[in-house]
């Protein structure tokens, strides 16, 4: 007679007494570590999900937010130009965010299209302008390499404001390989786009590994009639 664990087995006639002690330990043992990879394995792909869909957004509603606005930047920079004062797209632009948020002057900007520019493109508007006149001597593959560089903190203040909180990208970890803006007055160079890079680490434990996540989005931007 065998206990509770342990059983007889009849082979050749000979009865063997085996003991089943410690076989769920066992099994516990040998699926177990297959079933954390697993876990590991549906996080890391979910987190990468997360990342990939929060760059895709960045950079694509970064785009279409300055495709968008092109020309009422545009216009907005010519009327200051022409202004009896001489004002700047700096100066215009603050008048714009001042006249907005006072509700006394609501009536004043009735038929004015420049209350219609967000705030953020009003300070893009004016770091263009500003980059414009510090870069204008430099051509080439040196250009490029200055403007992404250049528009990379305004990228990440732009993207503030499209993502959610949950989709936050780290700035340290975030660079922009190619920017192209549009310029002013040309039909021919009409378009913006923006090729970022995010680099991201694996939640996986004793390894230290990183991967590349790569977006890039085109526009035509408006340029009126």
């Amino acid at each position: 007679m065998g206990g509770k664990d342990s059983t007889f087995v009849l082979t050749g006639g000979i009865c063997i007494l085996r003991s089943t002690k410690g076989s769920i330990a066992l099994e516990a043992a040998v699926s177990l570590p297959f079933f954390l990879a697993f876990v590991i394995a549906l996080n890391v792909m979910i987190q990468m999900s997360i990342m990939q869909l929060a760059l895709h957004t960045a950079v694509t509603e970064t785009t279409k937010q300055i495709a968008s606005h092109a020309y009422p930047v545009e216009l907005m920079y010519l009327q200051a130009e022409a202004s009896p004062l001489g004002q700047t797209l700096q100066t215009a632009a603050g008048h714009v965010k001042t006249a907005r948020e006072a509700v006394a002057h609501a009536e004043e900007l009735f038929g004015d299209f420049t209350y219609l520019i967000p705030d953020e493109m009003l300070d893009f508007a004016v770091w263009l302008k500003n980059y414009r006149q510090t870069a204008e001597q430099t051509a080439g593959e040196k250009a490029k390499l200055m403007l992404a560089k250049a528009f990379q903190p305004m990228f990440i203040q732009l993207t503030k404001k499209i993502l959610p909180a949950t989709m936050k990208l780290d700035a340290t970890k975030l660079s922009l390989k190619e920017v192209i803006l549009p310029v002013p007055g040309s039909r021919e160079h009409a378009f913006v786009g923006i090729t970022a890079e995010y680099t991201y680490t694996l939640p996986v434990p004793f390894i230290h590994k990183t991967v590349t996540l790569r977006e890039q989005s085109y526009e035509r931007a408006w340029v009126g009639n």
